[in-house]
């Protein structure tokens, strides 16, 4: 099972969002060592990987910010590499200047 990081208008195939990347289920332990440490409303979010959800473009540059500052808490490699990989995906959808869609399969 993976919870997809889609890209665009809305979830749905008709506005033709594009899947960045994936969450995979060994990677939600990661995400809730990363809550521990800070209260993060993006990962809360993703964290239910059963629900889709969607982030406006105010929503991911605050998410940025705050993933950015897990980077310099001394995280694990692990939880290092999920961070660089959320930052990658929130900041291609910021480039594109469209909303990031958690999508559960």
């Amino acid at each position: 099972m993976a919870y997809d990081l889609a890209v665009g208008k809305s979830k749905y195939l008709k506005d033709a969002p594009v899947v960045v990347a994936s969450i995979c289920f060994k990677e939600y332990p990661l995400i809730c060592a990363l809550l521990k440490k800070s209260d993060n409303f993006f990962l809360r979010n993703i964290c239910d990987q059963f629900s889709d959800s969607s982030f406006s473009v105010a929503e991911l540059c605050q998410a940025r910010t705050e993933l950015g500052e897990l980077l310099v808490g001394d995280p694990s490699d692990e939880e290092r590499h999920l961070l660089y990989k959320l930052l990658a995906v929130i900041g291609y959808a910021l480039d594109k200047g469209e909303m990031l869609h958690g999508i559960a399969d």
